[in-house]
């Protein structure tokens, strides 16, 4: 039976790497750049990177964990796992999150990935969302996990300065008030190309060594990117706001996908929301893909958020892919 309460967001956690490289280390492997340059360019100082032995699913599992003691469900009550990741740890099949069920030490309950690279998070809260709301489960522990680290080519200056490696979790169930208020989301097929993992050879890995068989590298167009990006973020969020009929001005946190920190700028100054209002982490995880919101939602709500403050929630990325949610913080 479907359930009479609003649906929301109980706890959240994250787990990121030990290893950390600021930007120094990219002019270190004799790349044409300065911490300067990345730093201007992007936002970002450092970022965290997995150690050889670890996975997606490591860190999937250690964010879980840290969302489930940090709240009050618990690991019990949970109906299903959802990983959002565009890194998982086979291709093809078991699925991550079957791998993290079993490092969590849960059994019987559903498991699948969801796939929609920097949307993936947003898209999976509402998958969690519309399960509930239709009673196929109560509660559910929603994950973003990437190891964005082994899909670069470290000696490519485009893409391996941008990179990092973490995750983030959300368990969502009924709460008393507040919850999800709102979704827009979608996806322009048209602009698949601008963003995608091409098979390559010849590539240099993190720790020095050269991969001379042909692997999945990300390859994207920044410029298309970035104009892409900023248009859809932007129409998704003003047919959110005029769906929930609120003003920019009702809401006080946006957690934006942290791609690029001059995307975020330009976005607040199209939607009129302050950028002060758009809380980031690019200076210190780079772009992690689907972990990007939760790895923001977990280390800011703390100190951050109080009952009922409005909440955007945006992913945005290689597909083309958005996804927008609206969040009375419960």
């Amino acid at each position: 039976m479907p359930i009479n309460n609003p649906i929301g967001i109980l706890s959240v956690g994250h787990y990121l790497p030990d290893t950390i490289i600021d930007n120094h280390h990219f002019v270190d492997r004799g790349m044409d750049t300065s911490s300067e340059w990345i730093e201007t360019r992007s936002g970002i100082k450092t970022r965290h990177i997995v150690s050889e032995n670890q996975s997606t699913s490591d860190l999937a599992a250690l964010a879980g964990t840290s969302a489930i003691n940090h709240g009050a469900v618990d690991a019990s009550v949970l109906d299903f796992i959802i990983v959002a990741t565009a890194t998982p740890d086979h291709q093809g099949f078991p699925s991550t999150a079957c791998l993290v069920q079993e490092k969590l030490g849960l059994t019987n309950i559903e498991c699948f990935d969801v796939t929609a690279a920097c949307s993936g998070f947003a898209y999976a809260l509402s998958i969690a969302y519309a399960k509930i709301t239709a009673g196929i489960g109560s509660h559910g522990l929603v994950i973003g996990a990437e190891t964005l680290s082994r899909l670069v080519d470290w000696s490519d200056r485009r893409s391996a300065i941008l990179f990092g490696d973490g995750a983030g979790a959300a368990i969502v169930g009924p709460v008393e008030t507040g919850g999800f208020l709102g979704f827009d989301q979608g996806a322009s097929g048209h602009a698949a190309g601008i963003l995608s993992c091409i098979h390559q050879s010849n590539t240099e890995r993190f720790n020095g060594t050269h991969q001379t068989d042909h692997i999945p590298i990300i390859h994207m167009d920044g410029q298309a990117v970035f104009k892409q990006g900023v248009q859809v973020v932007v129409e998704s969020l003003n047919q959110l706001f005029s769906k929930q009929s609120i003003h920019a001005s009702d809401v006080d946190y946006v957690i934006c996908h942290q791609a690029n920190i001059r995307i975020l700028e330009s976005v607040s100054k199209k939607i009129g929301v302050p950028f002060e209002k758009f809380l980031t982490n690019i200076d210190r995880v780079g772009n992690t893909s689907a972990a990007s919101i939760p790895l923001v939602l977990s280390q800011y709500h703390h100190d951050q958020f109080s009952k009922g403050d409005i909440i955007c929630l945006v992913g945005f990325g290689a597909g083309f892919t958005w996804s927008s949610i609206l969040l009375e913080w419960s």
